[in-house]
């Protein structure tokens, strides 16, 4: 069986049962809510017994309620990783290709938190960022909730550079700014209206071109999520399998968080992390030299 915890916040006392699940599972239909609710919904409340939920229901501050459903067969997904530092405020890993970070309607044994979870048992570790479950790299983790807060309000100053492989020709330099939008009814994102989004930023540096493609170093100066991913497909340069996003096909999406530069939380120490790409990253190009590489400190590999 899986259980789904949630605290019902100040923010939300008062709403309606039904609203609050929508905003906290948004992937749900109204329809599939009700159905949780009659079937799968169990709410606690301090000091009173249980009683029949309806979508109308109200929820108070400090509810607890819980989803207890049968738990589904999973994708097989890798679950190992490398751990490439760890202290007593920060750990930061290499996410393989095809693990998810969180939870989703498809997978919640196979996840980066579920997995840490198992390998370090009692603690804590939360997420700082996240990182697309086809994207593998560099992925960082805080063991505590300040730190968490730290990383994560200064996260558009960390130094953030990807490796992708894209479809047609690029230019030597440049950088997309945007708005970047949710289409929440397709659930994907897009820059198609200049009114509407959030500012985000990409630049780009072609490294090397090969039978219609090219090879990128791209630095996400903002963090938003897809953000890499649609600026190129509406510049016309999607990345290589990337299905979401009319990428050409090939065996994996071809993205790679390669390296990571901030201050350490705690004591403003300059830390630098660099990634590998993992076998079979580029595929269409060929393996990865050097120059391909140079300024990361990384050897050649694939």
């Amino acid at each position: 069986m899986i259980e789904v915890h949630f605290i019902v916040e100040e923010d939300f006392h008062g709403h309606r049962l039904d609203h609050y699940l929508a905003r906290k599972i948004r992937r749900l239909s109204r329809t599939r809510i009700q159905e949780v609710i009659r079937t799968q919904l169990a709410l606690e409340r301090r000091g009173e017994a249980p009683v029949r939920l309806r979508p109308s229901s109200t929820v108070a501050a400090g509810d607890r309620l819980t989803i207890r459903r049968p738990a589904r067969p999973e994708p097989v997904v890798p679950r190992d990783f490398a751990v490439l530092h760890d202290d007593a405020e920060v750990m930061v890993i290499d996410k393989p290709a095809g693990l998810p970070v969180h939870a989703t309607a498809r997978y919640h044994f196979n996840t980066v938190t579920r997995v840490l979870g198992e390998k370090f048992p009692g603690q804590g570790l939360q997420i700082a960022h996240r990182l697309d479950r086809e994207t593998s790299g560099l992925l960082v983790f805080a063991r505590d909730e300040p730190t968490k807060i730290a990383l994560q309000d200064g996260w558009d100053w960390v130094v953030k550079h990807y490796l992708a492989v894209v479809q047609g020709s690029m230019p030597a330099t440049g950088a997309f700014r945007s708005l970047l939008a949710e289409n929440r009814a397709h659930n994907v994102y897009s820059t198609s209206d200049p009114t509407v989004g959030r500012p985000c930023v990409t630049g780009f540096r072609l490294l090397r071109e090969f039978n219609g493609h090219s090879l990128l170093d791209l630095e996400l100066v903002t963090g938003r999520k897809h953000q890499i991913r649609v600026h190129l497909a509406d510049d016309g340069h999607p990345v290589c399998g990337d299905r979401r996003y009319g990428g050409p096909p090939h065996t994996r999406l071809a993205l790679h968080a390669q390296c990571l530069e901030f201050p350490h939380p705690a004591t403003g120490e300059p830390l630098r992390f660099t990634a590998r790409p993992p076998e079979g990253f580029a595929g269409l190009a060929g393996p990865l030299g050097a120059d391909d590489l140079a300024g990361w400190g990384l050897g050649p590999r694939d």
